[in-house]
């Protein structure tokens, strides 16, 4: 078994269905996107000599979770529309 799946990830994965783990993952990944987000726009707000380095670092993080945000939404809707 790989280091990267735990035995709780593959129980899991194991015992629910699809509409579950996506579910359960696309609400995970939104949530730490509004984290995300909040923490940057306090960080901005707070100011200060480094601000601009560390907001780039937040940038890393976010847009790779907000492209999966507007994948996650499209998905729904077109699931919604079907």
């Amino acid at each position: 078994m790989s280091s990267t799946v735990t035995a709780v990830t593959l129980a899991m994965a194991r015992t629910h269905t699809y509409a579950v783990l996506s579910t359960t993952v696309g609400v995970i990944a939104i949530l730490l996107l509004l984290v995300l987000l909040a923490h940057k726009e306090l960080l901005r707000a707070r100011g200060g000599s480094r601000v601009t380095e560390r907001l780039r670092a937040f940038d890393v993080a976010i847009i790779p979770l907000l492209v999966s945000f507007l994948c996650i939404i499209t998905v729904r809707f077109a699931l919604f529309l079907h």
